[in-house]
């Protein structure tokens, strides 16, 4: 049914709350959870539906409720960012997909979270300079007769290479070793102790 391993209570959690997995794999994540020993009744219950079922939201915040996991979900960003880089890193998913899951104002989002917001604003200028890169390689375009390139602000080779390694860096840190490693990754970067990187 699902190639991709089953998230603990918290990340499935986190999932749901930002609309990133199928609502219909909490009861197979509830089984996987029960026949590891956790939860109680509810989450038994859960278990046994078979995931289209009205049941399945009632039945959802009261079998977190047994495994401790708070709804809402509190911080669901910060405990989702370092599967979504693995979904990345993995070639599930590409840059601009994750860039727009963590952006902060998104609407579903209520969590406050400066450290994550950091990193993403970061890889945000990483991306416009890795695009504009891209941009100022295409060949001129024509408009009324005319060659148009527009305005794209000249980016060196050595800066591409820079930023591109960086941003690497970055969604490998934030896969590995959640948010704080990829805050020091660009951390590092800034105060300039990570040549060409």
């Amino acid at each position: 049914m699902v190639s991709e391993p089953v998230p603990d209570p918290e990340l499935g959690a986190a999932l749901v709350s930002l609309e990133l997995a199928d609502l219909r794999l909490r009861p197979w994540w509830a089984a996987h959870w029960v026949a590891a020993g956790l939860g109680g009744e509810r989450l038994a219950e859960l278990a046994g539906l078979g995931g289209v079922e009205r049941e399945v939201s009632d039945l959802w915040p009261l079998a977190l409720a047994e495994l401790g996991v708070a709804t809402p979900v509190v911080g669901a960003r910060r405990t989702a960012a370092p599967w979504m880089a693995r979904q990345v890193l993995e070639g599930r998913r590409d840059l601009p997909w994750l860039q727009r899951e963590l952006w902060p104002y998104r609407e579903d989002t209520t969590d406050d979270d400066e450290a994550l917001d950091g990193v993403v604003y970061a890889v945000d200028e990483l991306l416009g300079l890795l695009e504009r890169a891209e941009l100022a390689r295409r060949p001129p375009r024509r408009r009324r007769g005319l060659l148009w390139r527009g305005r794209v602000p000249e980016v060196s080779e050595q800066q591409e290479r820079e930023s591109r390694a960086l941003v690497d860096a970055v969604v490998v840190a934030l896969a590995d070793g959640g948010v704080e490693a990829a805050a020091a990754v660009l951390d590092a970067r800034s105060a300039g102790t990570v040549g060409g990187r």
